[in-house]
C-alpha cells in the first residue's frame, strides 16, 4: 500500500471528509464533496437552518472556494433531482436556495469590482 493510500484511509478512519492529499483535482472534488455533504447533512436534519452559517464558514475559513460553492451549486444533486422522499426535497430544495443567494452575493461583489 503506498503512502498516498494509506493519507486516505487514515482520513476516512477519522472522519474527515476533505482529502487531504494535496492534489489539486482531490482537494477540488473534496471541497465539492464537503458541500454537498454538509448539505445533505443540514437538510436531513433539524438543523436545516444552520446551512446558511456551515456555508459561510466553509467559505470565510477557507475551507471551500468560490468556484466550489459554484460547482456545488451547479449539480443535479445539489437540487435534490431524483430525491424521492418529499420531506428531503424540500429541504434540499431550500438549501439550494441559500446557495443561490450566497452566488448572488458574489456576483454583486464582481460586479462592484468591475465598476472600480
Amino acid at each position: 500500500m503506498g503512502r498516498l493510500d494509506q493519507r486516505h484511509r487514515r482520513c476516512r478512519r477519522r472522519g474527515d471528509s476533505v482529502d487531504l492529499t494535496g492534489d489539486p483535482l482531490h482537494s477540488y472534488i473534496g471541497s465539492v464533496h464537503l458541500t454537498s455533504f454538509s448539505q445533505y447533512h443540514c437538510a436531513s436534519s433539524t438543523r436545516i437552518r444552520l446551512f446558511g452559517r456551515v456555508l459561510a464558514a466553509l467559505y470565510q475559513n477557507d475551507i471551500v472556494e468560490e468556484e466550489d460553492i459554484r460547482n456545488w451549486h451547479a449539480q443535479p444533486e445539489a437540487k435534490g433531482e431524483d430525491v424521492k422522499d418529499q420531506r428531503l426535497l424540500e429541504n434540499l430544495r431550500w438549501t439550494w436556495n441559500v446557495g443561490a443567494h450566497m452566488i448572488d452575493q458574489f456576483n454583486e461583489q464582481e460586479s462592484d469590482d468591475d465598476e472600480r
